[in-house]
């Protein structure tokens, strides 16, 4: 009578500490205007600009979510990503990495203008560029999959999936 309790015990205790918090939106805001915190964007942006592999998950999780507190982000809708997406579907790479390179100093944090950057950079031979450009997608999304269950994992993917075919 003892051990099924003691199972039960372990079981619940076992998949109770397994389970991932959600994603707390006020403190990542908080803290990204805080020029004292850690996870300052400034500082966050910095690292992941020059070094991005030196970012942990929570640093990759304030960076990505902290962009629904910028007012400087830029939009599928927006005129300077189409005519990025126009012209990698025409197949003009070194324009556009030009257009893109312009659109990520804006918003370094979009995984749409680093997916088209990815795709030109190979397309041109630029293994440099393309491998830190890469790290930082890895590290975006990395902070993405670490953050929730297991649904926002699925999401990602065909969310990245739909990206590139759409490109492609």
């Amino acid at each position: 009578m003892k051990y099924p309790f003691f199972l039960l015990f372990m079981m619940l205790s076992v998949f109770g500490f397994s389970q991932k918090s959600k994603v707390d939106l006020k403190a990542i805001e908080k803290s990204l205007k805080n020029p004292d915190s850690p996870y300052n964007y400034d500082k966050l942006i910095f690292k992941y600009k020059g070094y991005p592999k030196s970012l942990d998950s929570i640093e990759s999780q304030y960076l990505y979510y902290g962009r629904n507190f910028r007012n400087d982000k830029v939009q599928t809708s927006d005129e300077g990503f189409k005519n990025l997406a126009e012209a990698f579907k025409q197949g003009n790479f070194s324009d556009c990495v030009k257009q893109g390179k312009a659109l990520y100093d804006k918003d370094p944090t979009n995984l749409d203008i680093l997916l088209i950057l990815l795709r030109a950079y190979d397309s041109l031979k630029d293994g440099s560029n393309f491998m830190h450009h890469l790290n930082q997608f890895r590290s975006l999304t990395d902070g993405i999959k670490s953050s929730g269950d297991g649904c926002l994992k699925k999401q990602l993917i065909s969310s990245i999936l739909w990206a590139t075919n759409i490109f492609c």
